[in-house]
């Protein structure tokens, strides 16, 4: 049970991200392929 919620907690702050500031969205999505790097 410990991992569904840390799957929905995800889903939310995403779609909670792209609606409240997309800009955030571009610039995590940058930071996560440095990141991976």
């Amino acid at each position: 049970m410990g991992n569904k919620p840390k799957i929905v907690v995800t889903v939310v702050s995403s779609t909670g991200r792209k609606r409240c500031t997309p800009v955030r969205s571009i610039a995590s999505s940058r930071l996560k392929p440095r990141l991976s790097n």
